[in-house]
């Protein structure tokens, strides 16, 4: 399977459910606009709500090598898979490649993942901010309205950085 086949896989067992139980919704209310195949509506969720993230150390001349950025993946991702078990956060990652582009020649790694909460109906959902909310996870600055530059997933990706670097630390001399 493809990365893209997975996460559609990962959606659908997921949210299968949910997906019957708004259809069912709509068709009650007349709304036959509003319905979507499965694979619409699965799309829609991945393309709204998975999140990715690239990480890297250095620059063409300057970086870990392969092998090394492999061993260094591995402790943060357990690492901060460790930091996400005590917030209480439920991020699954969806699929993860280190790899080098064609064009450049520093190894990174592309990671896709999604947020998962418990909605007002006790229902499984895919919002990355009330996730992190209820991980205790807020936006930067409090006092602000919530906005793209201003939500829960910038303090998230500041944590997410900042251990990234802490781990990387015995590689970077």
């Amino acid at each position: 399977h493809t990365f893209e086949e997975n996460e559609m896989l990962f959606f659908k067992q997921t949210f299968h459910d949910e997906y019957m139980a708004q259809q069912e919704r709509y068709r009650k209310k007349g709304n036959t606009k509003r319905l979507k195949n499965e694979d619409d509506y699965m799309q829609n969720l991945i393309d709204e709500h998975v999140h990715e993230q690239i990480y890297q150390i250095g620059d063409m001349e300057n970086n870990l090598g392969n092998q090394n950025m492999q061993i260094l993946w591995t402790r943060f991702s357990r690492a901060r898979r460790e930091m996400d078990d005590k917030l209480g956060l439920k991020r699954v990652t969806l699929d993860s490649a280190l790899h080098l582009d064609l064009d450049e020649a520093t190894p990174h790694v592309h990671e896709r993942s999604v947020y998962l909460s418990i909605d007002k109906n006790g229902k499984l959902t895919c919002d990355f901010s009330k996730a992190l909310r209820s991980a205790g996870i807020n936006r930067p600055n409090p006092a602000k309205k919530e906005d793209r530059y201003n939500n829960p997933m910038i303090t998230y990706t500041d944590m997410c950085r900042d251990l990234f670097l802490q781990v990387s630390r015995e590689f970077i001399k």
